[in-house]
């Protein structure tokens, strides 16, 4: 539409912008942005932290507009750290949403990524799905259906998460996990459908009929709780200086004791109590092992040795070695006798 206001980033070592600012969505912009974009070749690295300032650093960000930013790789990032920072620092009243296109993107980073840039992330393993893909991110992102969420707990003190909620759009649901001491019998829901301010009330008080699947209900609750807090924690410790570390590490790690979670710095033993074999003879016999893709069993049960032996080898054996050794100590003793011959031929030439 032309209300919507578009510029086009990409990115290697180095990262250029179509237009200074962002330009109206015009039939003639849109032509030239797609005359740019068939004319980009994928060369050089991926250095992502240019493109991000230039995308999030923009001097037209108003309070009246949704800018929505799309982040578009296929390549691998390490310096993930920086990236979390900048993006914290510069969103602003903007929204970030990453697509990681192949197998080689850090799909760790794309997905924390847009989780600090209150978006969300788009995986597609094959290029022939990009389209598709893309064109329901688009439809999505055209109408958001509530923006700027927030929940208020009246006044009561609750640790929730994912903090600050993102924006929901038609067909994803937003889960939030919050704990608290006492639990306020309702909360307010606020935020914006097309730029006017809307408020919902929800109760926080569900009775169950029965006390044992309440009781499994909220240790299930409990236990995602965890698993949220643990993964912010997490994101913390990586970004926070080496001081810090050692504090958030023991928090994690008494975090997931006390729910009995898998961690960093956590793990499962598990103990086998069943009892031992008692005087019964044990059966030997060969596990195959998973084949090369390709292959097919039915072709190897049909080679003879000849044909066994034509298989590429993984290394020589013990007597190919010693036929090997015993070749070069002979060709060391030739050469010797023959040095020691020609010097005495050379010692009676100068008498």
């Amino acid at each position: 539409e032309e209300d919507d206001f578009f510029n086009l980033i990409w990115f290697n070592n180095r990262a250029m912008s179509l237009f200074p600012i962002s330009q109206q969505a015009s039939a003639r912009n849109l032509s030239i942005a797609r005359h740019k974009v068939n004319q980009l070749n994928a060369n050089g690295g991926t250095n992502m932290l240019p493109a991000l300032n230039i995308a999030l650093q923009s001097s037209e960000e108003s309070l009246s507009t949704l800018r929505q930013v799309v982040f578009i790789t296929d390549g691998a990032v390490s310096n993930e750290a920086e990236l979390f920072t900048m993006i914290r620092q510069e969103l602003g009243h903007s929204r970030l949403f990453t697509v990681g296109i192949g197998s080689a993107p850090n799909s760790y980073f794309m997905r924390k990524a847009a989780q600090a840039g209150r978006g969300s992330f788009t995986y597609i393993s094959q290029p022939e799905s990009v389209e598709d893909r893309i064109s329901e991110l688009f439809t999505r992102l055209a109408a958001p259906a509530l923006s700027d969420v927030s929940i208020d707990f009246q006044g009561y003190e609750v640790e929730m998460l994912p903090s600050p909620l993102p924006d929901v759009y038609a067909g994803e649901p937003l889960y939030a996990a919050f704990r608290a001491e006492h639990m306020p019998e309702y909360a307010t829901l606020s935020g914006k459908i097309a730029g006017r301010d809307v408020y919902m009330r929800l109760s926080l008080q569900r009775q169950f009929l029965e006390a044992d699947i309440a009781d499994a209900r909220q240790k299930g609750i409990a236990i995602e709780w965890a698993r949220r807090k643990i993964e912010h924690l997490l994101t913390l410790y990586r970004e926070s200086e080496p001081e810090h570390k050692a504090l958030l590490q023991k928090e994690m790690t008494d975090l997931a004791l006390e729910h009995r979670l898998v961690s960093k710095f956590t793990s499962l033993v598990a103990v086998d109590v069943t009892p031992q074999r008692s005087g019964v003879a044990m059966e030997h016999q060969k596990i195959p092992a998973n084949l090369p893709e390709g292959w097919a069993q039915g072709k190897l049960a049909g080679l003879n040795r000849a044909q066994t032996l034509r298989l590429a080898q993984t290394s020589s054996g013990l007597w190919f070695q010693l036929y090997v050794g015993l070749v070069a100590l002979l060709l060391v003793t030739v050469l010797l006798y023959l040095s020691k011959g020609m010097t005495k031929r050379k010692g009676k030439a100068l008498c």
